[in-house]
């Protein structure tokens, strides 16, 4: 399942470098509301808990981990700079793990796992190296576009 969503409908290219996980978790948010699912809570990063939780018209529950591309803490050193890519290897190993946790902990039959992350070079490499393993445990990739738009890549629904 591939799926487009555009957040922001501005006449310029609105491309981004990347997206803090607050943003990427509205932008997830936004889609999912486009598309027909319920939201049933949603995460900051100032909050703990799965970042978000929505349900499709069919009651499948949702279960998503997100991931920012740049910094977003207010008074850090690197607030509103990209992430290196160390820092992006390590948000892609982190939001696989609970990704994994999550399936393992929650996955079964009316449950889909997702994980969002903003599209870059390097989290793709890196997700491509696991991506076997993401199939097997059916964690759908959300990939927040450099422009906004949303693409899901759903290995199996259950």
């Amino acid at each position: 399942m591939r799926r487009a969503h555009q957040v922001d409908g501005s006449v310029n290219s609105g491309i981004k470098a990347a997206f803090t996980e607050d943003e990427v978790v509205n932008i997830v948010c936004d889609w999912l509301s486009e598309n027909s699912f319920m939201i049933v809570s949603r995460c900051s990063t100032k909050e703990k808990g799965i970042d978000i939780v929505a349900s499709d018209q069919a009651g499948v529950v949702w279960y998503i981990e997100a991931k920012g591309g740049r910094s977003g803490r207010e008074g850090s050193r690197r607030y509103g700079l990209d992430f290196t890519a160390v820092q992006t290897i390590d948000r892609v190993m982190k939001g696989f793990f609970t990704a994994a946790a999550m399936a393992e902990a929650k996955g079964g039959s009316g449950v889909q796992i997702g994980f969002a992350i903003p599209r870059s070079p390097v989290a793709e490499a890196y997700l491509l190296k696991v991506r076997k393993a993401l199939n097997s445990l059916g964690i759908t990739t959300i990939w927040i576009e450099p422009s906004g738009t949303v693409t899901a890549v759903c290995p199996n629904l259950r």
